[in-house]
């Protein structure tokens, strides 16, 4: 559960997130490696902790855990409805680092937006590093184009949405996909070729507050190409994090630090080696009051 609040000391507004985690120890290990990282994690880009505690005064009565968290305004590109270049540019710059500097330190978002792989995913099939830039793309995508880029009432149905744009693929990537079931519905879809960009995003780019200018078409076009590299349906193809901000829709707030943040690479390790090891839920418990009270 999670809901907003304030701060009464500094006034700032906060998002609190309620956990419950022992019922069982899987659980109760999730919250203790997520307390560990989100302590660790530090990225202008990445939403920080600022506090956790919890209503029970002691061990023997610990069940609930609040975590603080700095507060997203996700209403902010519903309201704003139209960006040029720069911006879009620079939004899509400050996901890429944020994403970059948790690959770094060993961390896959995995749900911005999982369709494809994972398994939630509609084809079940093994994700890699590049399982965001799909998310990336979509997220690019919809600013673009105002609205959702392959609308669906069901992850089966936006599949198809997908394809429809897409295009059919080939035997080499079907082959990948595990379950026999859903290997034979891509094999008998009907084949569709790819859309193109500059018909999937004919007019986007050419709203009112853009001007038409050979710069323009310029941008129009580094924005379409980047925007073709994300959205490949197969990852083996689809561009990395790396090669995006390296592209020349991005590159040109490459020098800004936010692409090249770091942490202490030792303090991750220590993280996942606790996490790794088995403990029952009485233990993880203990150890999660410990982080809480200590």
């Amino acid at each position: 559960m999670s809901t907003s609040a304030t701060d009464s000391l500094t006034h700032q507004q906060v998002a609190i997130k309620k956990l419950s985690p022992f019922h069982n120890k899987e659980s109760a290990k999730r919250v203790y490696r997520e307390l560990k990282l989100l302590r660790l994690v530090n990225h202008s880009n990445v939403i920080k902790l600022l506090d956790v505690f919890t209503p029970q005064p002691s061990l023997k009565h610990f069940e609930d855990i609040y975590l603080v968290k700095e507060l997203m305004d996700g209403e902010f590109l519903a309201h704003k409805k139209e960006f040029n270049h720069s911006q879009i540019s620079y939004f899509i710059y400050q996901i890429l680092s944020a994403v970059k500097y948790l690959k770094s330190i060993g961390i896959q978002h995995l749900d911005i937006k999982q369709i494809l792989h994972g398994s939630r995913s509609v084809l079940q099939m093994e994700y890699n590093e590049k399982v965001d830039i799909w998310s990336i793309g979509c997220i690019f995508g919809e600013i673009i184009k105002g609205s959702v880029l392959f609308p669906g009432d069901y992850r089966l149905d936006q599949y198809n949405k997908i394809t429809e744009k897409l295009g059919h693929q080939v035997k080499h990537f079907i082959d990948k996909i595990p379950k026999p079931i859903m290997k034979t519905y891509v094999e008998n879809q009907p084949h569709c070729e790819s859309w193109g960009f500059e018909d999937f995003f004919r007019f986007a780019f050419s709203r009112n507050n853009l001007a038409i200018s050979d710069t323009h078409r310029f941008r129009s076009g580094n924005g379409r190409d980047l925007l073709s590299k994300m959205l490949v349906i197969d990852p083996e193809h689809r561009i990395s994090v790396e090669e995006a901000l390296k592209h020349p829709y991005i590159s040109l707030w490459d020098e800004n630090t936010e692409a090249n943040a770091t942490v202490q690479p030792n303090s991750i390790i220590d993280a996942v080696d606790e996490h790794e090891q088995e403990r029952g839920v009485d233990e993880w418990k203990k150890m999660i009051w410990e982080k809480i009270s200590g």
